[in-house]
């Protein structure tokens, strides 16, 4: 009947909704009945805006993983720019002088501080070299902005998903001591009626009824 404090949001709104369900209608636990799905709706509402705040962190990585691949195949267009000026040659002065080392070592990991400041210092390279003034590096440049705007938009999201961790939480273990003192309640309010008060707490079903249930969902 007693959940313990450490309870998944899971156990808790099964249990949860067996004791409103088979409280309904008895006038003198209704106060108890209220109370608990009061908590119920309370940690439930918090746990769909957490859940779907983890959604949009796992949507953004994917969006995040898409701009760094722009990001790569910009470096690498303007690292072929390049090498077309130095006639392929990648120990040429010019060619070392935007890229003194590999493209593909060092834009990972990816959305890096290390690959940021990579991409930022190509940029640069190429602008104080006069001879590359004919490299273009716009696509790189408008790349790695609109990988930096989607990164920025992660971090604040995760930082809102920090948040609404912390608010389900503690939602979770207000319910859950309301749910365990609704047992101690109900004892009060049932004396010397054991098997009643533990009827109304979930209780994992045995095989026979877990298989007759499901043969009645299925119309068997």
């Amino acid at each position: 009947m007693v959940l313990s404090d450490a309870a998944f949001y899971s156990e808790l709104r099964r249990s949860a909704r067996v004791l409103t369900l088979r409280l309904a209608g008895r006038p003198e636990a209704e106060e108890i009945r209220a109370e608990m799905s009061a908590s119920l709706a309370a940690v439930t509402a918090d746990e769909d805006h957490l859940q779907g705040l983890r959604d949009e962190v796992v949507a953004l990585t994917a969006e995040s993983r898409y701009l760094d691949g722009n990001v790569d195949a910009a470096t690498m267009d303007v690292s072929r720019q390049i090498l077309v000026i130095t006639s392929g040659d990648r120990k040429s002065p010019l060619y070392l002088a935007v890229f003194p080392s590999a493209p593909s070592e060092a834009l990972r990991p990816m959305g890096s501080d290390k690959q940021s400041e990579y991409v930022h210092a190509v940029i640069r390279a190429v602008a104080a070299q006069p001879e590359l003034s004919g490299v273009d590096v716009t696509r790189l440049v408008a790349a790695q902005a609109a990988l930096e705007d989607g990164l920025a938009r992660r971090a604040t999201k995760r930082a809102e998903l920090r948040v609404a961790r912390a608010k389900r939480d503690a939602s979770l273990a207000a319910a859950i001591l309301v749910h365990n003192q609704a047992a101690l309640r109900l004892q009060l309010l049932y004396p010397g009626e054991k098997a009643l008060v533990r009827s109304f707490f979930y209780e994992k079903p045995s095989k026979a009824e877990q298989a007759e249930d499901e043969a009645a969902e299925l119309g068997d």
